[in-house]
């Protein structure tokens, strides 16, 4: 049985990968140099985790590239409307990173980047029409920019399939909304308890990780996210606003390089964050960045306009119908 789920969730993550996307390492022959791996000791796991998620060399740039697609959850829906039937959006990015070390053990350093897409051409959204406001009007998008990224690398949680290993973690969230206590964000807040979930899953081939002359390990993963309604959809008065969820499902793998990315992605970055296309050289002194702090903070700043023109017309008519297929919010 453990051999089939091996070769299950190989050929699943086989096929999920994009075409224009270059793997970090080609395997080698099956003769290659071989160390014994015990992953119940501690000290062979966190390096093993450290080749799957980083690099040995804390000099070194990893790149993880991955696609998905973001779902509305609409507590008080109409049965009739299947709420899975397509997504809000599609959504693309990358997370950039270095490794380095520490008198605890490693600590990642990286920067992310997420990008919100139509639903049916992919084009990146500067303004999105929302129909699950009442009335329906034209938002301006607000993509994931997230600088810095820190946390530490220690022992985590795997699933040994013998020449395959699934390294996987569980982000259960919860704490104060960087948007609470503030009446004049109303428009914008899903309530003052932010409260989400991540899910991650790394997989490596054991040869790979028992490999010495491999510094970074090729992997592929899958993401899931359930959190909040985001604050740039402006549904913060909506009914049932507080229950509503947004449901995010991406999968990716570990790249070359960052010139191994989509183009238009790399253009994207150059245009509006050229920095993010380089992990951090050195551990920030502040807290890690999120999408609700960085909406606040551009608020308060004065350059975030809720309000938005769109270019052009039949994209966004596309992603307003599957929206609109999606979920649909309550009538007042």
């Amino acid at each position: 049985m453990l051999r089939s789920l091996s070769s299950l969730a190989f050929l699943l993550l086989g096929a999920c990968q994009p075409p224009y996307s270059k793997p970090l390492t080609k395997p080698s022959a099956p003769t290659r140099a071989r160390e014994a791996l015990d992953l119940t000791k501690p000290e062979q796991l966190v390096r093993a985790w450290r080749k799957v998620r980083g690099s040995l060399r804390s000099e070194d740039e990893v790149v993880f590239y991955f696609s998905g697609n973001v779902y509305a959850l609409w507590p008080h829906e109409p049965e009739a409307r299947p709420r899975f039937e397509r997504p809000l959006f599609r959504i693309e990015g990358f997370n950039i990173a270095r490794t380095i070390d520490t008198q605890q053990g490693a600590r990642v350093l990286s920067r992310e980047a997420a990008f919100y897409q139509d639903a049916s051409t992919g084009e990146i959204l500067e303004c999105w029409h929302n129909s699950l406001l009442r009335p329906a009007r034209d938002v301006r998008v607000q993509h994931v920019w997230n600088d810095p990224v820190e946390f530490d690398l220690g022992q985590t949680n795997i699933v040994d399939l013998g020449e395959r290993v699934i390294f996987h973690q569980d982000v259960v969230l919860s704490y104060r909304s960087p948007l609470a206590g503030r009446p004049e964000l109303r428009p914008y807040s899903a309530g003052d308890l932010y409260q989400g979930a991540e899910v991650f899953h790394f997989f490596v081939a054991r040869a790979d990780l028992e490999d010495p002359s491999i510094v970074s390990a090729p992997a592929e993963l899958t993401w899931t996210r359930v959190g909040p309604l985001l604050p740039w959809m402006q549904l913060g008065e909506a009914p049932g606003h507080e229950q509503a969820r947004l449901l995010y499902t991406a999968r990716g793998q570990k790249l070359e390089s960052y010139e191994a990315l989509p183009a238009r992605l790399r253009a994207y970055v150059a245009q509006h964050k050229p920095e993010l296309a380089h992990a951090p050289s050195g551990p920030s002194q502040g807290p890690n960045a999120t999408s609700f702090r960085g909406f606040a903070r551009e608020l308060d700043e004065g350059s975030y306009r809720p309000e938005c023109e769109r270019v052009s017309a039949e994209a966004p008519k596309e992603s307003a119908r599957a929206a609109e297929t999606t979920s649909k919010a309550p009538p007042r």
